[in-house]
């Protein structure tokens, strides 16, 4: 099996001002070597300030290492082509932000994406970032934005736009989270005009029962041959009774359409609130998965609410998860944020 991508050698560092004229050098990567064979799965794993990040800028050329060499397909990555090497190895970072060149346009992004990997002229070119943006729920005119004037959900789609303005050859999908019926469809993906070549699942799958299961399009299952991948708790009979229960459930109590409208009513109540509610910065969401972007740490502002009976989980350190059940009712969305309301009320 050949080898995709060779790291030899990489090193990093950082020059952080300590005083008012005084600075230090951080050591972020230090001769830092692996491979990557076509067809493997690499995990890089550490944490927090252990240079996860400052590795993956790197390699999708988003940074230029210190020293150090880089390989793809044996042929050495020249320094001064980091521009188009970007466009080779596609990342999505969880914090979008930190991927996005502040200093570029997003339509600039993404038409450099199509001029460095295709032979699209411009008029195409323009026409692909419309055509892309669309479908992720963006507009047209967000092309002559800059990063910072984006709020954390839209630039997640940014990142997004970037990955598949090159309609990948295989496309996979995570929607262990927001699938089963979360977003107000079985799946996330069909909110955005795209079809997954693999997709994953669990939790909500199996109704509190735990179950993993992936599936992928015949094309792409035909290569996966026993012994090639592999669920712990996907595939005995009480996960699989579990599944077709929560499908059934799903159907017969017709949870699409609950979550479809109590997503929307949560919303807009939502929306409400943030005009009375100063450290609300952003409400955004699909069905009944949505997010409250606050100004401030979140982490008191849950214990508080879970102490007056509203259990909620704060992400990113600032975004508060409002995800009911699917089931849920009017009155219970109300008594929820009437809880939250009190307590943002003392911030």
């Amino acid at each position: 099996m050949s080898t995709l991508l060779d790291v030899q050698q990489l090193c990093k560092s950082y020059r952080k001002q300590s005083g008012l004229f005084r600075y230090r050098t951080v050591q972020a990567l230090d001769n830092i070597s692996f491979s990557l064979q076509q067809g493997k799965t690499l995990a890089v794993v550490g944490e927090t300030g252990s240079g996860k990040s400052t590795l993956a800028k790197l390699l999708v050329g988003i940074e230029k290492p210190d020293q150090g060499r880089i390989l793809l397909d044996d042929t050495e990555v020249q320094l001064g082509h980091y521009r188009q090497y970007n466009h080779q190895v596609r990342f999505i970072f969880q914090d979008a932000a930190k991927s996005l060149n502040p200093q570029q346009k997003i339509g600039q992004m993404l038409d450099d994406v199509l001029r460095f990997s295709t032979e699209m002229d411009a008029d195409a070119r323009k026409q692909k970032i419309q055509q892309t943006l669309k479908q992720l729920g963006l507009l047209n005119e967000h092309s002559e934005y800059y990063p910072h004037m984006f709020s954390g959900g839209q630039l997640q789609r940014v990142a997004l736009a970037r990955a598949l303005i090159l309609d990948p050859k295989l496309l996979i999908l995570d929607e262990v989270q927001c699938g089963m019926g979360r977003t107000g469809k079985y799946f996330a993906y069909q909110h955005y005009g795209i079809e997954p070549d693999i997709m994953t699942l669990a939790k909500a799958l199996g109704g509190g029962v735990a179950i993993g299961a992936m599936t992928a399009k015949k094309e792409v299952a035909k290569d996966l041959v026993p012994g090639s991948h592999a669920s712990t708790f996907g595939g005995n009979p009480l996960a699989c009774a579990a599944g077709v229960a929560v499908f059934e459930t799903i159907e017969k109590e017709n949870l699409l359409d609950n979550t479809k409208e109590m997503g929307e009513y949560a919303m807009e109540q939502l929306r409400l609130l943030k005009t009375q509610c100063n450290i609300i910065k952003e409400i955004r969401g699909v069905g009944l998965m949505i997010g409250i972007e606050l100004a401030i740490n979140g982490s008191t502002i849950i214990k508080e609410c879970i102490q007056a009976g509203l259990f909620l989980n704060c992400t990113h350190d600032t975004v508060i998860r409002f995800m009911p059940p699917l089931n849920v009712k009017k009155e219970h969305i109300d008594e929820g944020l009437g809880i939250l309301k009190s307590v943002l009320s003392n911030y």
